[in-house]
């Protein structure tokens, strides 16, 4: 799920079993993301629970 500050702007369901780890499914959502904004000027800081 990701948010602009105020609301969801992009949600994504993973189904397949490669994706139960976050190290492959958090860097697919994230590109997934990039892709739809052709002036993408965001800075990620992702909280993994490590």
């Amino acid at each position: 799920m990701a948010f602009d500050g105020l609301l969801p702007c992009h949600s994504e369901v993973f189904t397949k079993s490669e994706y139960s780890s976050e190290d492959m499914a958090l860097p697919e959502a994230i590109m997934n993301h990039v892709k739809q904004d052709a002036n993408h000027q965001n800075i990620y800081v992702i909280d993994r629970g490590l």
